[in-house]
C-alpha cells in the first residue's frame, strides 16, 4: 500500500478500511475529524489565554474555536483566588449554527447560571434532538475552576458534542478531550485542554453515535489488515485461473 492511501485512511477511518476491501460504506457517513493545529492548550497565570480556531472538517473555514484561560485573583475586589477554565465554541455561531451541546447549570461563581458542555457516554446520540444552550452569544464552558472548585463535567476525559453547517445541512459529530484545572492562585491556576480525536457524520441532519475514536496506528494495522486479505484471494484468484483443466 502507498503512502498516500495509508494517509487517506488515518482520516477516513473505517470507511476507508472497507473502501479498500471494494465494498460499501459499513460506517454510514462516519468519518474522523481532522485535528486541530494545537492539540494541547495550556493557559499561564493571569489572563494566560491559549486559543485554537479549529476546521474540523479541513474546508479552510473554521468552525468551531477552543480556549485555555486564567483569571487573576483580586481580594481588594472579593475575588481571593485565581480561576481558570476550558472553553469549546462555536465558530461565528449566530451566523453558521455551529455549536456545542450543552446544557445551562446554576452554581454559586460569579457568572450566575453558565452553559456547560454536556459530557456523553459511550454509546449516546448527539443529533437534531440535543440540547445546544450558549453563554455570552457562543460560548460553552469544557470545565470551570472557581475558588479551587470544578463546576462542570469534564473533570478529566469526556465526549463533547457538537454541530457545525456545511452547504448542504447541519451535521454532528462528537469530540474527545482531556480537561485538566489545577491550582487557586495568581501564580499556580491553569488550565490544560488536550484533543484526543473526534468523529462526525458527513450525512446532513443525521445523528452520530459517541464511542472511542480508534487511533491512526489501529486503523493502520486494520487498513493492511483488510488489503492483505483482498490480495490473497485475488492471489488464489489468479492461481485459479492459471491452472490446467482436468
Amino acid at each position: 500500500m502507498d503512502k498516500h492511501r495509508v494517509d487517506a485512511f488515518t482520516i477516513t477511518g473505517l470507511t476507508g478500511a472497507v473502501a479498500l476491501a471494494g465494498a460499501t460504506q459499513a460506517y454510514g457517513g462516519v468519518v474522523q475529524g481532522i485535528a486541530p493545529a494545537s492539540t494541547v492548550l495550556k493557559s499561564t497565570p493571569i489572563h494566560g489565554l491559549d486559543h485554537e480556531r479549529w476546521d474540523i472538517d479541513g474546508n479552510g473555514t473554521p468552525d468551531f474555536l477552543l480556549g485555555a484561560n486564567t483569571f487573576a485573583a483580586f481580594p481588594q475586589y472579593g475575588v481571593p483566588n485565581a480561576n481558570s477554565f476550558g472553553g469549546f465554541a462555536g465558530y461565528n455561531t449566530p451566523a453558521t449554527g455551529n455549536g456545542v451541546a450543552s446544557t445551562y447549570l446554576t452554581y454559586a461563581g460569579s457568572f450566575g447560571k453558565v452553559a456547560f458542555a454536556t459530557n456523553f457516554a459511550p454509546g449516546t446520540s448527539v443529533g437534531p434532538t440535543t440540547q445546544f444552550k450558549y453563554q455570552n452569544g457562543n460560548y460553552t464552558f469544557l470545565e470551570e475552576r472557581q475558588n479551587g472548585v470544578n463546576s462542570g463535567q469534564f473533570s478529566t476525559v469526556g465526549y463533547s458534542g457538537f454541530k457545525f453547517m456545511e452547504s448542504d445541512g447541519l451535521h454532528y459529530g462528537f469530540v474527545e478531550f482531556s480537561v485538566v484545572l489545577t491550582g487557586s492562585t495568581n501564580t499556580d491556576a491553569s488550565c490544560t485542554i488536550t484533543y484526543l480525536g473526534s468523529e462526525y457524520e458527513t450525512l446532513p441532519n443525521t445523528p452520530i453515535v459517541v464511542s472511542a475514536v480508534p487511533e491512526p496506528g489501529s486503523l493502520a494495522a486494520l487498513a493492511f489488515g483488510v488489503a492483505g486479505a483482498a490480495g490473497v484471494a485475488a492471489c488464489r484468484r489468479r492461481q485459479t485461473a492459471a491452472s490446467p483443466t482436468a
